[in-house]
């Protein structure tokens, strides 16, 4: 045994202890937080209206955006690895906010007219090879 009193065993101590854990629970008083409804109220009602002209000028300017970016990758290209990496990031970002057209085209929010929803969806998801038919029923699904 060491001056601890835990036995010595070669140059490994070995010892047992054992530990009583207390656990404190308090009661926290539950977040004020807003309903949906408040929440829903608070937000203009021009919001939750549906603009065809203004889906299609978004789905257009994110189309222009990616091809300026495919157009210049050479600029990007002059910078070294520093620049690709900007480049890629900039075409993830912007291949994204064309699944996020999809997306409002799945869930019926890009126009009144389904099958422009479905037109359009079908425009946004092919440059993505993300197939759209598969993927708004699998997406159905999952909602």
């Amino acid at each position: 045994m060491n001056a601890k009193g835990i036995p010595m065993k070669g140059s490994v101590a070995c010892a047992t202890a054992t530990r009583t854990v207390t656990m404190i629970t308090s009661q926290r008083p539950k977040p004020n937080l807003p309903s949906f409804e408040e929440i829903k109220r608070a937000v203009p009602s021009s919001c939750f209206e549906r603009s065809l002209f203004k889906s299609l000028f978004y789905l257009v300017l994110d189309f222009m955006i990616l091809y300026g970016l495919y157009r210049f990758v050479g600029v990007f290209e002059s910078f070294g690895i520093f620049g690709l990496f900007i480049w890629y990031c900039c075409m993830g970002m912007f291949g994204s906010s064309l699944f996020v057209v999809g997306h409002d085209c799945g869930h019926g929010t890009f126009s009144e007219y389904t099958w422009v929803n479905d037109l359009f969806g079908h425009i946004a998801h092919a440059p993505l090879l993300a197939p759209y038919w598969p993927w708004q029923k699998s997406h159905r699904r999952h909602h």
